[in-house]
């Protein structure tokens, strides 16, 4: 994304200068112009990074120079594309309810916190 950005800019102000040493001074057409070519740039370089991105241009690129590590592994002898560890079978998670079963009464009342807070900062700023 940073390259396609800093592609987007670069287009815009090499266009403005081209605009500007080929005559056109009025800044506001000239804005709009390079504004309207910038960001057909920018549609341009998106495409060009979905391009890169997509499934077909993956493939060819991994067929034509990778070789995936787990082919190469189990292409060793000895060596097998079976593994003897459990299968794993997933729940996504539970949820027991738990964290909801506090109770206010326990928590003391307002003046009891006040005055706690009022000893606590009391013995700080004492210090």
């Amino acid at each position: 994304m940073t390259l396609i950005l800093l592609g987007t800019i670069l287009s815009g102000v090499i266009f403005s200068k081209i605009l500007l040493v080929a005559g056109l001074n009025h800044i506001i057409a000239r804005f709009i112009l390079v504004l309207i070519f910038a960001y057909v740039c920018f549609f341009i370089l998106m495409k060009l990074w979905l391009h890169y991105l997509t499934e077909p241009y993956r493939r060819s690129r991994i067929a034509e120079n990778l070789i995936d590590a787990a082919d190469a592994i189990t292409s060793i002898p000895g060596f097998s594309s079976t593994s003897s560890a459990p299968n794993m079978i997933g729940h996504g998670g539970e949820f027991g309810g738990g964290g909801a079963s506090g109770a206010w009464a326990d928590a003391g009342s307002v003046t009891e916190i006040a005055s706690t807070v009022r000893d606590i900062i009391g013995d700080v700023l004492i210090i």
